[in-house]
């Protein structure tokens, strides 16, 4: 009886190892390190950024952003957030425009809205291309000088 009982759990736990492994999902397309190609963005209004680094990581929290600006004079800008895609707003940290961001994800599209005491001030959609290797986001909002701005930006993966 005790045998039977130990084959009864090993094949219970054989089926549910099987059926955990089909269900594994892939990593998300956008987790990595991601370089602005300035020469395919567009800046309206300009000068354009010197640079941008956005890095990606899947956490147990959401998916952790942290991006790594340069100024057009040279200055340096760092932000971060850890959201869920889930669209409810987090935290946002370094921003001088946005105190919260929240993030919605749906397949290869993403979109994310910045808010500053509950007022969207910036909204960013992008989509990464089906071979994984650029990521195109059109931005919309006001700068920290109350401007309207709208970019064109050109991620590479790296």
């Amino acid at each position: 009886m005790r045998l039977r009982e130990i084959a009864v759990a090993v094949g219970t736990l054989a089926i549910c190892l099987t059926a955990n492994i089909g269900r594994a999902q892939p990593p998300d397309p956008i987790v990595g390190t991601w370089h602005l190609n300035a020469q395919k963005s567009k800046f309206s209004p300009g000068p354009p950024l010197k640079s941008v680094v956005l890095k990606f990581e899947q956490t147990a929290q959401g998916m952790k952003a942290i991006s790594e600006v340069t100024l057009p004079d040279g200055q340096p800008r760092t932000t971060e957030f850890t959201a869920p895609t889930d669209g409810k707003d987090v935290p946002l940290t370094g921003s001088p425009i946005a105190d919260t961001v929240s993030l919605k994800a749906d397949g290869s599209r993403r979109t994310r809205v910045d808010k500053k005491g509950g007022k969207v001030v910036m909204t960013y959609d992008g989509t990464i291309s089906p071979d994984g290797k650029t990521f195109t986001v059109h931005q919309k909002g006001t700068n920290e000088k109350g401007e309207a701005l709208e970019n064109h930006l050109v991620f590479e993966k790296h």
